[in-house]
């Protein structure tokens, strides 16, 4: 819970400063001739500068947002090869297991599968990375995981995020 007072002066900041200084002028040529209930005409100045400055007492209770994981999958066609989709099946369930034991942490999965038949664009991996990214406030994603077989065709639309991006790939090492 956070606690404190805002002004939110009527006026000008400069206009409520000439008023003070010549509030503070007339209240010590008041005190300089000796007058009677001076006192009281300082009390009423203040109350009506004060006034003027516009206080309001603000209590808020903040909840922190959950830091965002863009988990995306590739499940193209190419991913169905050999021993892909139960080597995609166990790193999943790893790191699921592991994003959810760290707090304040939620995750976000995007499938990815090919692209429609007839448009020759092959699997569009940043172009959802890009588009998940975009559903999200920038300064909550946290980083985002890949989990691909490395065969994806729109590489110069890879989004700028202000977070790591990991890639997992599936398959066997060489050629």
């Amino acid at each position: 819970m956070v606690t404190d007072i805002a002004f939110n002066p009527l006026l000008p900041l400069v206009v409520l400063i000439a008023l003070a200084a010549f509030a503070s002028l007339l209240l010590a040529l008041a005190i300089w001739r000796r007058l009677s209930g001076w006192w009281l005409r300082a009390f009423a100045a203040l109350v009506l500068l004060l006034a003027l400055a516009n206080p309001s007492f603000r209590q808020e209770d903040r909840t922190p947002l959950a830091n965002i994981v863009l988990l995306v999958i590739d499940q193209s066609t190419s991913q169905q090869i050999a021993a892909r989709p139960k080597q995609i099946k166990t790193a999943l369930a790893s790191l699921k297991a592991k994003l959810g034991k760290l707090k304040n942490i939620e995750v976000k999965t995007v499938i990815v599968r090919d692209a429609p038949k007839g448009s020759d664009a092959g699997t569009l991996l940043m172009t959802a990375l890009s588009n998940a990214s975009a559903e999200v406030a920038r300064d909550r994603i946290a980083g985002a995981i890949l989990v691909t077989d490395g065969q994806f065709h729109d590489m110069a639309l890879a989004p700028d995020l202000p977070a790591p991006v990991q890639v997992l790939l599936s398959g066997t090492g060489g050629w």
